[in-house]
């Protein structure tokens, strides 16, 4: 039989089920059999019988199946450290413009993220904390890695979830004493790598990475791993805001890790996860299913200068919120109450200086296994400056009626 005739790069990619940039460097750098009949500039063509034999052959660099992951702790170490001082850039990050925060977006993925950890499992929930990764930093790919021991004690570093690019090498390993995340636990701060496979030339057989931000991940003094994004096509570059919101989903990370994989028995979240909410950017409180408030993060605290006794039950209400919008915001919370629903409420919450800001309140209800309300989670984002136009206007528009009334 004529062996089968591949035709183009997405041929080949797909024959050796890896991404065709993936296919042109196992080219490049480990001689992957490719012809080009008519020279350099022309189409080009493999066969299906030589690349089985490359692959049976051929160095180890050459891909693993995606089910089973890569495991890399027996490369060779490079011993330049000229070479790794280009690689890591993090004095770049801190430079570049950072683009504005956008708190609305990402407070709605820490809710989102609280409400997983009430009802689903712990991997589902690294999964979505992930993608969240993904969106909110913009970036092709995401993942956790976590430190593991083998039998002759050395310690690696496991792939255990990713998504985007880097999703199929799920269950991948790299070696603690050379690697990206070993260097970001070791300077215990976010790091930042530019094309780190120039180094650890072990990652030539993953996806080119022009970028790689990374977050060391922490229990107390405990170090757990990493958590990372990549960008992969060089279209995109972090800045100080990926790593700001990087360090937020981080600190979330370390408690889900806590709270679910290091435990013996994975317990549903509740109003004492403390720890959990304090991870959340913005003002958080939870109360429970009864409209008692019974935890406030230290921000709301320091926002309005109350203690957590004072803020506790129902008094809050009437110490921290202005007098014309007591009315409103009890009708709507008592009401939430009654239909099991959430809501959102424009107010004003004093600082603790005396002066009322506005705030946006998204109040919302977790619910456990059999789907009844264990607790309620509201949180609120300053929304006084951009409120400002619009009151502005419609204090204009009060003005004009009154003197047309006279």
């Amino acid at each position: 039989m004529d062996p089968r005739i591949l035709k183009s790069w997405k041929d080949i990619a797909a024959y050796l089920r890896v991404s065709i940039s993936t296919a042109q460097r196992l080219e490049r750098n480990h001689r992957l059999p490719v012809r080009r009949p008519g020279g350099r500039s022309t189409a080009i063509v493999a066969f299906a019988n030589e690349i089985d034999g490359w692959l049976r052959t051929g160095p180890a660099a050459k891909p693993s199946e995606p089910s089973s992951g890569v495991a890399f702790p027996s490369a060779a170490k490079c011993t330049s450290p000229e070479l790794l001082e280009a690689t890591i850039i993090t004095d770049v990050l801190w430079s570049r413009p950072s683009r504005p925060p956008d708190l609305g977006i990402e407070i709605e993925a820490f809710r989102e993220l609280v409400r997983d950890m009430t009802t689903r499992d712990s991997l589902a929930v690294l999964n979505s904390l992930i993608a969240h990764a993904i969106r909110l930093c913009k970036a092709s790919s995401a993942g956790i890695s976590l430190l593991e021991k083998k039998q002759n004690s050395e310690q690696i570093f496991r792939w255990v979830a990713a998504k985007g690019g880097m999703e199929e090498y799920i269950g991948g390993t790299t070696p603690r004493n050379f690697s990206p995340c070993g260097i970001c636990l070791e300077r215990n701060s976010a790091q930042l790598f530019s094309h780190p496979e120039r180094y650890y030339t072990y990652l030539q057989r993953v996806l080119p990475m022009s970028e790689l931000l990374l977050i060391p991940l922490y229990v107390d003094t405990q170090a757990l791993g990493t958590l990372w994004v990549i960008c992969h096509d060089g279209q995109r570059t972090f800045d100080r805001e990926d790593a700001r919101i990087l360090s937020s989903l981080a600190d979330f990370t370390s408690v889900a890790l806590r709270t679910q994989l290091l435990q013996p028995e994975p317990k549903e979240a509740d109003g004492e996860n403390h720890s959990l909410l304090e991870a959340m950017p913005g003002l958080v409180i939870t109360a429970g299913t009864h409209g008692d408030a019974s935890f406030f993060n230290q921000r709301w605290l320091e926002y309005t200068g109350m203690s957590l006794e004072q803020a506790r039950g129902w008094g809050w209400w009437r110490a921290a919120i202005h007098p014309e919008d007591v009315t409103r915001c009890e009708n709507a919370w008592r009401t939430a109450l009654r239909n099991g629903q959430g809501y959102d409420l424009e107010y004003r919450l004093r600082r603790r200086h005396g002066a009322y800001r506005w705030q946006l309140a998204h109040v919302v209800p977790l619910r456990n296994s059999s789907g009844e309300v264990a607790m309620w989670l509201g949180t609120s984002t300053d929304i006084h400056d951009r409120n400002r136009p619009r009151r502005a206007m419609r204090d204009f528009q009060d003005r004009k009626r009154l003197r047309t009334a006279v």
